[in-house]
């Protein structure tokens, strides 16, 4: 009997044992993913969370709510399971999540030894959610418990961080030097005054921002940590145009196998200092070299993003410099200049495709204007340098404005001083003696109608696209001098009185074209616009009648429109129809605004509540059945159906359609 019982308390004992054993593995298994994760996420630099930290993150969440759906939320690791699942949930960036389970910890474990810890964890929480009352309370609540150091420590860091991304940086600095002064761990000192230097950074305290980076590699800290102190560091010098001490930093991490990973984006940084002390061809060549020496690095997509740079802003080859960005994604797609590299890519391939067919215009033009229509012998043209077709003017002056001497002559698109055009744009010279005879294939009419076409897009393109003031300024110059029988002239010439209005330094070249435009098309819209604005600006006693102030409003709103700023002529459309709801005017203005919603701002849902406005309001207008038929199609659809409802829109003096 006594071995019987015996064997039952064993077997008891060893059935209790091996449950509590799995419980225990079941939490130590989740704590032990969830550092795993969070080593992980040290060694990244971007602000995303990699694959790896995410599966950790992922498997500790699942652990830990096994664990508590097993055994229960009153079992003895429950809320330290409870708290690790907010944790993760928080590195994951689900910041709604990691706010609820917190906020359920603090309510179901109000005597736990970890609410300090999670009042820190939900107030990072607030922070990111933006809740900063909320996480200032929680902060100033922690003081009621007995907190060590570290807590106190990471309580002020926390606060510090706030402020810091609430550009308050001089409580920032406050707070984050009281972090400091209380760990005693390597890595959170650390920590805090790297954003120490960070705030000082932000403040253009330079000095004070380098006394601070460098306090953070005489700690023991990951070696990203260290790193990103001393490249800060380096930026704080680039600041005081102290470039040989820059350098000497640099070459000193070259020199350390801890930053071999990092190599790349070092000799990159060298070859970024040259360029600074304005030794261009050199540091192209230290970038080409990155690239070869550190292919599919980050250095390497940074180094093709720089040289894409030095294309674009310094010589103006922008085929070149599209090529360059595009080698950024493919050199490493996780490159911070990735986006940014597409972008510039997307904008200069619109410059480019307009400069191809404007290329053709001008070489169609040149052959029809040396007499032969149907004929021209290629190799002729090419032999003959006095007349050979030309290229866009780029300079590679870097001191000068890139198309300020655009020349857009009948025979000549660029300046023949210039001999570093790109290779492939130029005109080869080394072709067949027996080379066949090309022939112009298009109607002289169609090429004339296409070069002025493409000569106006090509400013436009400048004007709203580039946002180069100077460069359209040339384009349209050249246009209103040798285009002067286009519907588009009266245009080209509002174009410049935008511009040189914008430039206060010339004000009095912009009264010179408003009166040219007055005079010479006195019934362009253009000249209706001044007529107007200048009868609203001086006599308002003129617009004594609702329906005359709403045309006056309607014709500014328009004004604005032609100069690109949308949110205005939006603000003056809706006044009108808030005004004067009743009239035709509000149903004009009220179709203008979806217009503009939908054209220009590509804002579809205000451009669909406009449109329902105009069939619910004024629904025996002509833009009645037009705003039913946009609504009616799916949102995607409504787009792409943009190209047919201009239409029916009326073209107004200068060749553009209105809003009419």
């Amino acid at each position: 009997m006594y071995r019987s019982f015996f064997k039952k308390y064993l077997l008891f004992f060893l059935l209790f044992f091996v449950a509590g054993c799995a419980y225990f593995n079941t939490f130590f298994n989740a704590k032990a993913r969830y550092n795993d994760a969070e080593k992980e996420q040290k060694k990244n630099k971007s602000e995303t969370v990699s694959s790896t930290a995410k599966k950790g993150y992922t498997d500790a969440i699942t652990k830990c709510w096994k664990l508590i759906d097993l055994y229960g939320d009153s079992s003895t690791y429950a809320d330290d399971a409870l708290l690790l699942i907010g944790k993760s949930h928080y590195h994951l960036q689900e910041y709604g999540k990691a706010e609820r389970v917190l906020q359920q910890f603090l309510a179901n474990y109000r005597s736990s030894e970890f609410v300090p810890n999670a009042k820190l964890w939900i107030a990072r929480t607030y922070i990111e959610l933006e809740k900063d009352d909320e996480a200032l309370s929680e902060l100033d609540n922690i003081a009621q418990y007995k907190i060590s150091k570290e807590i106190a420590s990471e309580s002020f860091y926390i606060l510090g961080d706030l402020y810091y991304k609430r550009e308050k940086y001089d409580q920032a600095i406050e707070n984050f030097l009281k972090s400091t002064d209380l760990t005693s761990d390597d890595e959170k000192e650390g920590r805090g005054y790297f954003y120490l230097g960070e705030s000082f950074m932000a403040m253009n305290q330079y000095e004070n921002a380098i006394s601070n980076y460098d306090k953070v590699k005489k700690l023991d800290v990951p070696i990203l940590l260290e790193f990103e102190a001393l490249i800060q560091k380096i930026n704080a010098l680039v600041e005081l145009k102290k470039y040989e001490d820059a350098t000497d930093e640099l070459e000193e991490m070259l020199s350390d196998n801890r930053f071999k990973e990092y190599y790349s984006l070092i000799e990159t940084k060298l070859a970024l200092i040259s360029e600074y002390e304005d030794h261009t061809d050199y540091a192209m060549e230290r970038y080409h070299d990155v690239i070869t020496k550190y292919n599919k690095s980050e250095g390497a997509a940074l180094a093709a993003f720089y040289i894409g740079q030095i294309y674009e802003y310094e010589i103006g080859r922008f085929d070149s410099a599209k090529i360059y960005y595009d080698k950024v994604k493919s050199l490493y797609p996780k490159s911070d200049a990735n986006e940014e590299a597409i972008e510039r890519s997307k904008m200069l391939s619109e410059y480019l495709k307009i400069r191809e067919k404007l290329d053709k215009d001008i070489k169609d033009h040149f052959k029809l204007m040396r007499g032969d229509s149907v004929l021209v012998d290629s190799i002729e043209i090419v032999d003959k340098k006095e007349e050979e077709p030309e290229k866009d003017n780029v300079s590679t002056d870097s001191g000068r404005d890139r198309f300020s001497d655009l020349a857009l002559e009948e025979n000549s698109v660029i300046d023949k001083n210039n001999t570093d055009q790109d290779s492939t744009q130029q005109i080869k010279t080394a072709q067949p003696k027996n080379k066949a005879k090309e022939a112009v294939s298009r109607d002289p009419h169609l090429v004339y109608a296409s070069l002025v076409k493409n000569t106006y897009a090509l400013g436009e393109y400048f004007l709203l696209k580039y946002q180069h003031n100077d460069s359209a300024k040339a384009v349209f110059k050249h246009f209103v001098d040798n285009y002067q029988d286009s519907l588009l002239t009266p245009k080209a010439y509002y174009t410049l009185y935008y511009i040189y209005t914008a430039d206060n330094s010339n004000k009095h070249i912009a009264d010179s074209l408003k009166e040219l435009i007055t005079k010479n098309y006195p019934q362009s819209a253009y000249a209706q616009k001044f007529k107007t604005s200048n009868k609203h600006k001086y006599n308002n006693t003129n617009f004594n009648s609702t329906d005359s102030l709403s045309k006056s409003w309607y014709l500014e709103a328009e004004y604005l429109l032609d100069l690109a700023d949308y949110n205005g002529a939006i603000e003056k459309l809706e006044l009108i129809a808030t005004l004067d709801s009743s009239s035709v005017w509000a149903a004009k203005s009220r179709y203008a605004m979806a217009y503009i919603y939908e054209c220009y701002l590509d804002d579809i849902p205000n451009a669909i509540e406009n449109y329902s406005i105009i069939t619910r309001d004024f629904p025996k207008t002509k833009y009645s059945s037009i705003a039913e038929n946009k609504i009616k199609q799916p949102p995607p659809e409504i787009v792409s159906d943009l190209s047919d409802s201009t239409i029916t829109e009326t073209p107004g003096p200068g060749g553009e359609y209105r809003i009419d």
